[in-house]
């Protein structure tokens, strides 16, 4: 049979009352027995409910459950008809603020003032306590002789004396000890909000009994308890800054996509203007047999293409040196006895056909390389340098 801790009363298909465990427990505490009772007889008839119609959010019905102290919300409709009830225990599973209840211990929320009883003790006087004292549930231990510390056996809650009366059990003769429900879930004062929840998620409980590393009892932590720890004006801002978060993200990942794209598009031109550039090139160098004026035309266009500061392309012989230059300043041309050094350091760097490789030097002060030469690229503020040997018929 499924559990439920209350039943709605209904009326011409209009909620007209609530029966509640504890409703049962005040009948029981009173010695009298259901069979002869009618729902109007015990039924709470001043209700707080809430409309469907403005079910928005979670934090107005914590604010509800806090302001009017009640477990149990119907919710109605226009016609106040019931469609369903709210409880701390249904906003517990539907709503779990990690981290709200990360940051907070049990100590700071759990009950300390704990009515508890001794296992042979009647469960006619364990009713007693529980209505005298509007508490959910009774801790069944066994006490030192001066009743300070409490080793917790067991527990009878509101929902077993729902039980024990639908069984008929004669509960001025039965022990606590014969029907306390044990062993018990428990749980230490320095765990977590976020852990308790989760064994009573898991546990399917309501209330869990807290202990010292004695394993005596120190207090109780009920999923009331819980939900009371959760400010609903923090948990608002929790969610703003949730939603927050997640709007940035959609932002972050539409500029990206956006960026991806436009790389696209930039790249596919890119490789096209390329290719061109190369073809007006091979067109301009073909137009010329002068081979300075061919030299030239390259560094020219190589320039502007990789968007680099300086272009020298040399071509030397035993009888012949001829050097060409673009630059994107001017003023920092070389001038021709700078070439000529440069064609000494070329030619002993590409001294033999092996040697006929690309040289990349990603930074002159670290690079393996002349300090003359080293210095020669410093006095013009070259910090990186690209060699690439043009190789003609084996030449």
């Amino acid at each position: 049979m499924r559990s439920t801790s209350c039943v709605a009363v209904i009326s011409n298909k209009r909620l007209v009352g609530l029966i509640t465990e504890r409703d049962i427990v005040n009948l029981s505490a009173k010695f009298h027995t259901l069979q002869d009772i009618v729902a109007a007889e015990v039924m709470t008839r001043d209700l707080i409910t809430y409309p469907l119609k403005k079910f928005a959010n979670f934090t107005d019905l914590i604010d509800i459950f806090q302001e009017h102290s009640i477990r149990h919300l119907p919710i109605v409709n226009q016609q106040k008809e019931i469609v369903g009830i709210i409880t701390p225990q249904s906003i517990r599973i539907s709503l779990q603020p990690f981290d709200l209840l990360q940051q907070r211990n049990v100590h700071a929320v759990m009950r300390q003032n704990i009515i508890h009883a001794q296992p042979e003790q009647k469960v006619i006087e364990i009713i007693e306590l529980m209505s005298n004292h509007s508490v959910s549930c009774v801790i069944i231990g066994e006490s030192n002789n001066q009743n300070k510390i409490i080793k917790p056996l067991g527990i009878i809650t509101e929902r077993d004396i729902v039980r024990y009366q639908s069984l008929n059990l004669n509960l001025q003769q039965l022990s606590a000890r014969e029907v306390m429900t044990y062993p018990l879930t428990l749980i230490c004062p320095q765990e977590s909000l976020w852990n308790a929840h989760l064994i009573m998620k898991k546990c399917k409980l309501r209330r869990l009994v807290v202990v010292d590393q004695e394993k005596n009892l120190t207090g109780i932590i009920t999923q009331s308890a819980i939900l009371d720890a959760i400010d609903p004006r923090e948990l608002q801002n929790f969610i703003k800054l949730l939603e927050n978060q997640v709007q940035n993200l959609e932002t972050e990942k539409r500029q990206l996509t956006d960026k991806l794209s436009q790389k696209k598009i930039d790249s596919f031109g890119s490789a096209q203007l390329k290719n061109q550039l190369f073809s007006d090139i091979a067109l301009k160098i073909r137009s010329s047999l002068h081979i300075k004026t061919i030299l030239q035309t390259i560094v020219d266009e190589v320039l502007s293409i990789l968007n680099v500061d300086r272009v020298i392309v040399c071509r030397w012989d035993k009888e012949d040196y001829i050097a060409v230059e673009a630059v994107q300043d001017k003023s920092s041309s070389l001038p021709r006895d700078k070439f000529v050094f440069a064609k000494n350091f070329h030619a002993k760097l590409f001294s033999s056909p092996e040697s006929w490789q690309i040289k990349q030097i990603d930074n002159i002060n670290r690079a393996d390389i002349d300090d003359d030469y080293r210095q020669f690229l410093s006095s013009f503020d070259i910090k990186a340098h690209l060699i690439i040997p043009i190789v003609v018929q084996d030449n």
